[in-house]
């Protein structure tokens, strides 16, 4: 039988709660950016002005990192705000980030919308809500754990899907399968990075093929030499100025769009560019490279994931390489 807790004591855990929630989780420098100067589609200005100090404290709270996340929640408290003003309500983030303010919004205030949207802007707001408002009113949402981390693929998974990218019969389905397996396995893009990647980001230089990034996570990555065939062969053909993945920008997922057409037997594994981007940076960490340089060219401000990724290492059996690092 579990023993019961203090008064003293449940109000010592009250307290570190709001003050974990109270403490600004880090924002990538382009997301800060995006919600300083955020406006709603046709939305004036003026309009805008006396909501938009709000709107920045509840997105800075709430900490989202990606592009496309920053953009949805945007959008939902964007609307929400702007409703909250023309009904006369009172826009502050203690009054308005509530479960019973945000389900009033719900009711009468997306009529117009589809079912769809009136509830993924409910449960955005909420979210916000249990992020920023430590009040009772705003309870913290429960939530199952979840790894971002998968599995890389093994040497031999890698030299099949390199091979079923390469012996593709049509063109176009070869081009696009060979783009999403040689920058994911050879450069560590995932789908976010693929939805703004253009044709001139790849260079031919002295060094390798020379990768440049745009987009949330701007870089520069030197493709591993295994899958330099590939990468060339998916911007074959491709004008300079175009997205590697056609569509990308408006799609949720671009590397979907690449699988469609392709010739993908029972015994390739299934193509996944978030496996293939821990595959590439498993195997840097595995190489004779500093860790602040992995850090960089994988975009990572932080080596929470890369330790994530040690799990799926296999164990050094070999102990003298702790006396000089391997080398030779």
């Amino acid at each position: 039988m579990s023993k019961k807790l203090s008064k003293a004591e449940v109000q010592r855990r009250v307290k570190a709660v709001h003050e974990q929630r109270d403490q600004l989780p880090e924002m990538p420098e382009q997301a800060i950016s995006y919600i300083k100067g955020f406006i709603p589609a046709g939305t004036k200005p003026t309009t805008w002005a006396p909501l938009a100090s709000t709107f920045f404290a509840v997105m800075r709270k709430a900490g989202y990192r990606t592009e496309r996340t920053v953009s949805q929640h945007s959008t939902a408290l964007g609307r929400y705000l702007l409703w909250r003003s023309a009904e006369h309500l009172e826009v502050s983030l203690s009054a308005a980030m509530s479960f019973d303010e945000i389900d009033r919004f719900y009711f009468r205030g997306t009529f117009e919308l589809s079912e769809r949207t009136r509830n993924d802007y409910r449960s955005r707001l909420r979210t916000m809500a249990s992020r920023v408002n430590p009040s009772s009113s705003a309870p913290i949402v429960p939530t199952l754990g979840y790894n971002s981390v998968r599995a890389g693929y093994t040497t031999a998974e890698e030299a099949t899907l390199r091979r079923v990218a390469l012996r593709q019969r049509r063109a176009e389905p070869r081009r696009r399968l060979c783009a999403v397996v040689g920058l994911g396995g050879g450069a560590g893009l995932d789908p976010t990075d693929m939805r703004t990647q253009l044709t001139e980001g790849v260079v031919q230089t002295d060094s390798g093929l020379l990768v440049t990034t745009s987009g949330a996570r701007p870089r520069q990555i030197i493709v591993r030499r295994a899958y330099e065939e590939l990468v060339l062969a998916g911007i074959e053909g491709r004008k300079t100025s175009s997205l590697i993945l056609e569509s990308g920008r408006d799609r949720a997922n671009p590397v979907a769009r690449a699988l469609e057409g392709a010739e993908i037997f029972d015994d390739c594994p299934k193509v996944d560019m978030r496996r293939l981007r821990t595959t590439w940076i498993t195997w840097l960490i595995q190489q004779r490279i500093p860790l602040a340089t992995i850090l960089a060219a994988s975009g990572l401000t932080s080596a929470r994931t890369i330790v994530d990724m040690v799990a799926f290492l296999e164990l050094e059996s070999d102990t003298t390489v702790l006396r000089d690092g391997g080398a030779a």
